[in-house]
This record gives C-alpha cells, structure tokens and sequence, in this order.
C-alpha cells in the first residue's frame, strides 16, 4: 500500500517535470523566434537608414515631409504581448514605406518608346528633356532652308576698253539683294542663290575733271554654292563655301552726253565665309562676306565684288 502511494507521488512528479520541461521548451521556441523577427526588423531598420542617407546625397526630387526615425523596439516583458509589439513595429515601417508617415519619392515618368530603327531616340536626349520628335538637344539647322539677305557691295578694277586705250572707271558702292535655297546637315550644305546687285559709276580717268560722266552697272546672277560648316555650339556655326554660275550684267554711261552700253550673260564665281546662328529651331540669322568674281565683256574688263550681307531665314 505503502509502495503504491510512492509510486503514485513519483509519478505524479515526474509529469509535472515533463510538464515544465515543455512549458520551458515551449518559452525557448518563442524566444527564438521573437529573436529571429527582432533581427529581421534590425536588418530592415539599417536598410531604410542607408536608403535616407542615399537619398539626401543624391538629385531624386522628394517632397519636404521630414521622416520620422524609426524607434528600437525593446523586448516585452511578457510573453503575451511579444508578436503584438512586433506586429505594430512592422505596421509602422510599411506605413513608412508607402509613403503615409515619411518621405514621398517622386516615381519618374517612362514613356513608351518606338525603338524601330528610324525612330530610336538615345536615352541620353531623353534625360535632357528633348521632344519626341527628337531636335531639341541635337544640332540646330538640319533640314531645308529658305533664306532672303540684303546688303553692300564694293567693286573693283572696272576698265573701260575704248578706240583711244583702255580707261580706268571709278565706281561708287552699292547694293546687293537675293534668295538661297538649299539643305543643310550639320557639317555640310548646298544651296541654289539668286542674286542681284546695283551701283553707280562715279568717274573716268581721261586726265581731266571738266569732263561730265554718270553711269551705273547692274547685274542679275544665279550660283550653285555648296560647302562646309564648322560647329562652334548647338546654335552657332562658322561656315565656308563656293559656288558656279552665270550673271546678266548691263554698264551703262554717257560721256560728254554719248552714252556707252553692254550688257551680256557671263561666267561667274564665288567664294565666301559667314556666321550662322540658329535662335530657335526654325529660325536663322546669318553674317556674310561674298567674293564674286564677273568675267569680262566686249567693251569692259572682268569686275571684282566684295559683298557683305545679312541674312534672315527659316529652316524646315
């Protein structure tokens, strides 16, 4: 009887050992993961500092809605509440990720490109705000071009070829008036041109000044021109060129009251340089200075122009 109540007593305390051993097993087994979801906020609370200190080193546009920092999260005392703290911290971190309670990053927009071969643009323009038609950023002054330009001329070396020899004539400056049409790539161009071109005749060398004598030449010409450009920024070119034609050129004047005239089609050539700046993509001032070169007639030589002309066009 004895013995069995023993036995009993011993039994009994031994399931109460089991029992505390898995009560304790159990304790272990939360704590271990309350360790292990600990260490993960850890991680993901020294990930968003480094993520701040990324941000406010780098040009990402955010909005002024200062961040509030992330708190340690201390250990519970009990063991009721343990998941429930750590559930609340998390909420707390999501509520920052979306943007409820800390800093909104500003997403950039990404449009949908055509990436076929003709319309690819670089991503490189894109980042620099061009259209999608792709000129703004490139150079200025690709495509066709109409251009009007007005403006001086200086002749030289007019000689009057008479029965009596050969007679110097003083000319006075003048005007120059005309048309290109042309297409220009960023390096190169070519272009027809229209010009016209007017002066009077000032005077005749015969060794005397009592002697009356007015005149004017004139003459319509037609070149086509091409050349070269040299890029000095996205809307300033120097440019250099040369162009074949023909000019209709008439001399007119009256000696002593006998008028003297010729007028023919002749060979002509020109070389010039100038300045191109392109205001906006369509638009194109212009600076230049024009050699032209006349070949000579029956009664005159051959004339030398040395023209200075402004430009004012429009590039399509």
């Amino acid at each position: 009887m004895h013995f069995n109540k023993l036995f009993q007593a011993d039994f009994l305390l031994f399931v109460f050992i089991c029992f505390l051993g898995s009560v304790s097993g159990e304790t272990n087994q939360r704590d271990s993961m309350y360790a292990d979801v600990h260490e993960e906020f850890d991680e993901i609370r020294a990930t968003l500092i480094r993520l701040k200190a990324e941000l406010s080193d780098g040009n990402i546009e955010v909005e002024k809605t200062v961040v509030a920092e992330i708190p340690l999260v201390a250990k519970p005392s009990g063991l009721s509440n343990k998941f429930d703290v750590l559930r609340r911290d998390l909420e707390k971190i999501q509520l920052q990720l979306t943007g409820s309670s800390g800093r909104k990053i500003a997403k950039p927009v990404i449009e949908e490109q055509d990436v076929s071969k003709d319309n690819f643009i670089p991503p490189t323009y894109q980042i620099r705000g061009t259209t999608s038609s792709g000129r703004d950023g490139a150079q200025r002054g690709v495509g066709f071009y109409i251009l009007p330009f007005i403006g001086v001329h200086s002749p030289k070396n007019l000689e009057w070829r008479s029965v009596g020899g050969d007679f110097q004539i003083e000319e006075e400056s003048g005007f120059s008036s005309g048309l290109r049409l042309g297409y220009g790539q960023k390096y190169f161009f070519a272009d027809f041109q229209l010009s016209y071109f007017y002066n009077e005749l000032e005077n005749v060398d015969l060794g005397s000044t009592l002697i009356s004598f007015s005149g004017k030449a004139e003459g319509m010409g037609g070149h086509l021109s091409a050349g070269f450009k040299i890029p000095f920024s996205r809307s300033f070119n120097l440019a250099f060129g040369a162009g074949l034609g023909g000019t209709h050129q008439d001399v007119t004047f009256k000696l002593m009251g006998i008028p003297v005239r010729e007028e023919d089609f002749l060979f002509s050539y020109q070389l010039f340089s100038g300045l191109e700046f392109y205001p906006t993509d369509h638009l194109r001032f212009g600076l230049r200075y024009r050699w032209l070169r006349v070949e000579d007639m029956d009664l005159f030589n051959s004339r030398d122009l040395h023209l200075a002309e402004l430009s004012l066009g429009y590039v399509f």
